[in-house]
């Protein structure tokens, strides 16, 4: 039998793991007019790493197009996405 604390373990996970379900499914389900609502015109590292993000995700919704991207372009896409997000994070000036 299962003792309160393996309890609230289990049901934690579970919640945790709906959510990040719920979160990949309104993800995927994104219009691109949506995708481009969320750039931010900002400059500085918080609007870097956002908008970082949001690529990643036109780049995701471009690959499940009725004519995807090239898997090349990308993955050259994401990986700059990232790298901007890791200097984003890296870089010594304060988050504004």
């Amino acid at each position: 039998m299962l003792s309160v604390l393996q309890f609230a373990l289990v049901v934690a996970v579970a919640a945790y793991l709906t959510t990040v379900r719920v979160a990949l499914d309104r993800r995927n389900h994104y219009s691109w007019e949506q995708l481009v609502a969320q750039h931010d015109p900002g400059a500085g590292k918080r609007a870097a790493f956002w908008n970082a993000s949001v690529l990643m995700k036109m780049v995701d919704y471009a690959c499940q197009a009725e004519q995807p991207i090239d898997a090349a372009l990308a993955e050259a896409l994401r990986t700059e996405a990232m790298r901007v997000r890791l200097a984003a994070i890296l870089a010594p000036t304060d988050w504004a």
